[in-house]
C-alpha cells in the first residue's frame, strides 16, 4: 500500500480505531485541508476537529492554540518542500563551467517542488495553498517570519547570486520575490484563467515548471543585464 492509499484508508477508519500517531496524522491532514480552503481567519479549531473526527481536546493537548497548530502544520510542510529543493539542488539539471548550478537549475530546484504539489492529489495540493495562507496570515496579524524561514530565504538568495553574480544585492532580493510570486500564481493554485485555457493544454508539473523557469530566467537575466 502506497502513501496515498494509506492516507485514504486511514481517513475511512473511525477515529476510535486509530492509534495516537494515526489520529495526529489525520488531524494534521485535516488542518492542512481546512486552513487551505477557509483561510486562517475563517477556520476554527472545532472545524478541524470535526473534519478529523477527533475530540477538540486533542488539539489543545498536542498543539495548543490555533496559531500554534497553524505554525506547526506549516513548519512540517516547509520541511518537506525544502528537503525536496535541496535534493534537486544537489543534483542540478545543469551546471556552469565551474560545476556550480546554473540559474536555470537553481530556479528549477526552487519552483518544481511547489508546482509538483500544486498539481498533485487531494493530499498534496492543499499544502501549497497553506503556504500562501501562511504569508497572508502573518501580514494580517503583524507577525514576523521565524528565524528558520529567514535563513532559508538567505540560502536561496545566495544561490541566486552565485548563479547570476551580475545581480546587485537589491536585485537579488527582488528577483527572489518575483520567483516566489510566480510560484504562487493564481492560475496555478486557483485556476483564475481556466476559462481561457485550451482543453488540450498540457498541465504536467514538468511543463508548468519549465514555463515558470523560462519566465523567471529571462526576467532575472534582463534585470542583471546579461
Amino acid at each position: 500500500m502506497d502513501a496515498k492509499e494509506a492516507a485514504v484508508d486511514s481517513a475511512n477508519t473511525p477515529a476510535s480505531n486509530l492509534s495516537k500517531d494515526e489520529k495526529l496524522e489525520r488531524l494534521s491532514r485535516s488542518a492542512i485541508e481546512i486552513f487551505s480552503r477557509q483561510g486562517f481567519e475563517g477556520t476554527s479549531l472545532r472545524d478541524i476537529a470535526s473534519h478529523a473526527g477527533v475530540q477538540l481536546s486533542m488539539i489543545d493537548r498536542y498543539f495548543g492554540s490555533k496559531v500554534d497548530l497553524f505554525n506547526e502544520i506549516q513548519r512540517c510542510v516547509w520541511r518537506e518542500i525544502n528537503a525536496h529543493r535541496l535534493e534537486l539542488l544537489e543534483k542540478p539539471v545543469s551546471v556552469n563551467s565551474d560545476g556550480r548550478p546554473t540559474l536555470e537549475a537553481v530556479l528549477h530546484a526552487v519552483i518544481y517542488p511547489v508546482v509538483m504539489r500544486a498539481v498533485g492529489d487531494e493530499i498534496q495540493a492543499p499544502m501549497v495553498r497553506l503556504l500562501r495562507e501562511n504569508t497572508s496570515m502573518r501580514v494580517h496579524n503583524g507577525l514576523k517570519r521565524g528565524p528558520k524561514r529567514a535563513l532559508r530565504s538567505e540560502f536561496w538568495a545566495e544561490a541566486l547570486r552565485e548563479a547570476c553574480p551580475e545581480l546587485t544585492p537589491d536585485q537579488v532580493v527582488w528577483s527572489l520575490s518575483f520567483v516566489i510570486s510566480t510560484m504562487y500564481t493564481g492560475q496555478l493554485l486557483d485556476g483564475w484563467l481556466d476559462d481561457l485555457m485550451p482543453s488540450t493544454a498540457p498541465d504536467s508539473a514538468d511543463r508548468i515548471t519549465q514555463m515558470m523557469v523560462q519566465f523567471c530566467d529571462a526576467g532575472i537575466r534582463r534585470i542583471a543585464g546579461t
